[in-house]
């Protein structure tokens, strides 16, 4: 006796089940990652701002111009990278 292969045929539909817990599956993998990842951003857009008010230019020598530019340049990868983030 042969054993039937749980494996479908190349042309057969994948059921509706199969995919809601495929999708289940991916999501309860992805979304404790995501929120992480959402969490240290938020969080280290907020420090960067708290961190010059502490005295971060004057530690570093940076003049009010050079701290606007690090900091354009910060939030341009923010929001070149934040896109795939929050898709």
């Amino acid at each position: 006796m042969s054993v039937p292969s749980p494996r479908r045929k190349r042309n057969e539909e994948p059921s509706a089940n199969l995919i809601i817990t495929s999708v289940f599956k991916i999501d309860i993998r992805l979304a404790p990652m995501l929120a992480i990842l959402y969490l240290i951003s938020n969080l280290d857009r907020t420090n960067i701002g708290n961190a010059n008010i502490e005295g971060l230019s004057e530690d570093l020598g940076l003049t009010g111009v050079q701290y606007n530019t690090a900091l354009s340049i910060l939030f341009v990868t923010y929001v070149g990278f934040g896109t795939f983030i929050y898709l």
